[in-house]
Parts: structure tokens; sequence; C-alpha cells
């Protein structure tokens, strides 16, 4: 008979399988311990996820206080089931509500999928305030990236506070690349209601060009596969 299970954020990250830890200690009976990982947890890419060790409650409790607070995410971790078209020279992106307290970007990712030949891979997320509903005035923009693999998430590391964001605050999450056909550098999606959830430039923006007030939004109802992985503010 198994003992009852205890919750504790164990915030493990693979490809480590669930821990076996050590045998009893103390003298107090292990227990089935339920680990929350909150990012980055298995290849199917759906996030939270529970692992189960067996842990005594005194190893439960070193497990829960000795892990590292691992970063939150702002934006849509989940490999959509769609890919986008002609996102170059466009702008496109999602809308998304920062956690309660301020945090700023370590990293944006995002999920693409075929790329294009090299030297047209570049691509850079914009990060605008969020206006009724819509992008408004644009907050900072990433350095330029390369898209590295097709079919995957590509990441591009953030300096640190380059980009602060406010607590619960929505932003959005804008896209460009310079592939040279419609075919290539897209990002992938997910489609729910119209119309508060995606949106593209209503007419084509160069890359490398970020107008500091998004004028002109088409909304849609597309989550894209894009994320920016938060850190607190220094």
């Amino acid at each position: 008979m198994n003992p009852p299970a205890v919750a504790v954020s164990c915030a493990l990250v693979p490809p480590v399988p669930p821990v076996l830890v050590a045998p009893a200690v103390n003298g107090s009976d292990p227990a089935w311990i339920d680990c929350t990982c909150l990012v980055n947890c298995l290849v199917d890419d759906t996030w939270p996820q529970t692992l189960r060790v067996w842990a005594t409650p005194l190893e439960a409790a070193a497990i829960a206080t000795s892990q590292p607070t691992l970063p939150q995410v702002l934006g849509s971790a989940v490999r959509g089931g769609a890919i986008h078209t002609g996102d170059s020279g466009w702008l496109d992106g999602s809308r998304f509500t920062t956690p309660a307290a301020p945090s700023q970007i370590a990293e944006v990712v995002v999920f693409v999928g075929a790329i294009d030949v090299a030297n047209q891979r570049a691509y850079q997320v914009g990060v605008y305030t969020d206006v009724n509903g819509e992008p408004g005035t644009l907050v900072a923009v990433t350095a330029p990236g390369t898209l590295v693999v097709s079919n995957t998430w590509n990441h591009l590391a953030v300096a640190p506070g380059a980009i602060r964001l406010n607590p619960a605050t929505p932003y959005w999450l804008i896209y460009n690349t310079n592939g040279t056909t419609a075919t290539v550098n897209n990002l992938r999606y997910t489609f729910g209601p119209c119309c508060d959830r995606g949106v593209r430039s209503v007419r084509a923006v160069p890359y490398g060009t970020w107008p500091t007030v998004f004028r002109g939004a088409a909304r849609t109802g597309q989550t894209f596969s894009i994320y920016a992985t938060l850190v607190p503010q220094r």
C-alpha cells in the first residue's frame, strides 16, 4: 500500500526522469512526492506537469527549499497545431499578461516551421503596450537573432535588464523576420475565438523596422507560439 502523496514544488527540468530519492531519514516513512515542473518539462511542451518521486517528508522539505525559483513564462509555450504564412516583412503577435511581480525578459522563444536559406533567417521580437485590446506603444525590441532549426523552438537571449515589464499588465509580443517567401520563417499558432488573441499589421513592415506606435492592427483568433522567459527585476 503506497503512502499518501505530498505536494511540493520541485522545479524539475528534463531530461532527468522522476528522481528516486535516498532511503528514509531519521526513521520517517517515505512517501510519493508530487513535484510540479513549471517550464521546459517534456517534449510535448505542455506545462506545468507533475512528476512523482519517492521521498521522506524530511527529504521532501529539502527538495522544496533547495530548488531555485524557476523563471516564469509570458506567452504561449505550446507548439501550435497550425503554421502561419507570410510572416516575413509583416508584424504578427499575440497578447499576454505578466505575473503579479515586476519582471524582466531573459530570453524570447519562437516556434517556427520551415526556415529559409542562410542570411534569410533573421528575426526580432518587439514588445508593445496594450491599448484597448490592440498593440500600442513600442516598449523595446530584442537584438537580431537567427533561426537555427526548423520545426522547433528557437531561443534568443536578452541582455539582463534590457526589457523590464510592469506586473499584472498586458503586453503584445510581436514577431518579424526576413524570409524571402511566404512559406518560410513562419510561427506556429493555435486558433481560438476571433478576435482578441492575435494581430497582424495591416500593411507590410520591412524587417528591422519597428514603429514606435503600432498603427493598424488586423485582429485574429490566433495565439502564436511565442513566449518570453521572465526573471525577477534586479
